[in-house]
């Protein structure tokens, strides 16, 4: 029997935010970590979670969070439901990294991030993300 590698999800989805016209509109600051020194505004993707993949690990469904910094408020929330929306309408279909069959924002949580001083404005939501590898992967 074939043993199946899941995709990176986190790569997936943001190899899929940078060629998105209406979501990449932060200059390619869209991360898996913020870098050191970042920029603003930007855009971080991690998985937190998710329920165990299926049987023969062919499909999972990753928890994913996605983080909005802004530059003002306004700018944040703007980019986050922008990032929701897009999300659960054109995430979904084949990518070089594998296929998503569903995916859902949650709503948006206003977070200021306090590790910046000061407080750096950030809106979070919740995603989940069903996909599973390309046919022979």
């Amino acid at each position: 029997m074939e043993a199946h590698v899941l995709p990176d999800i986190e790569a997936l989805v943001i190899a899929w935010a940078l060629e998105s016209d209406a979501v990449n509109t932060v200059d390619d600051r869209i991360y898996g970590a913020l870098p050191n020194t970042p920029t603003f505004p930007a855009i971080r993707i991690t998985r937190v979670g998710g329920a165990p993949p299926q049987r023969l690990h062919w499909l999972d469904e990753a928890l994913l969070q996605v983080d909005v910094f802004g530059g003002p408020k306004s700018t944040a929330r703007l980019l986050a439901a922008t990032f929701a929306a897009e999300l659960s309408t054109n995430l979904v279909g084949t990518h070089a990294l594998g296929v998503v069959t569903a995916a859902t924002a949650g709503g948006l949580q206003w977070q200021p991030d306090e590790s910046f001083a000061p407080a750096k404005p950030r809106y979070t939501f919740d995603a989940t993300v069903t996909y599973h590898p390309l046919r022979g992967s």
